[in-house]
């Protein structure tokens, strides 16, 4: 007689809900940096704190915006 491993399905917790196909659209990327560069971002991200308060800043939302406005530049300059 052969012995089966009886396989049960895992549960979901109550965590995070699924999201919805229009919210996975964001890709993430990782960055490697040393320390006086993490130093900076932090102080960009202080600064952008204080110049606008309604707004929540992370390091990435800082990060996201400071590539932004550097690809503006660059793209502006090949034109």
């Amino acid at each position: 007689m052969s012995k089966k491993k009886a396989t049960r399905k895992k549960k979901r917790g109550p965590g995070r809900p699924r999201k919805k196909a229009a919210d996975r659209l964001q890709k993430q990327i990782a960055l490697r940096c040393d320390g006086s560069l993490l130093k900076r971002i932090d102080a960009h991200v202080k600064r952008l704190r204080r110049r606008h308060p309604d707004e929540t800043w992370k390091r990435s939302k800082a990060v996201r915006a400071l590539v932004e406005a550097a690809l503006e530049v660059e793209e502006q300059a090949e034109e």
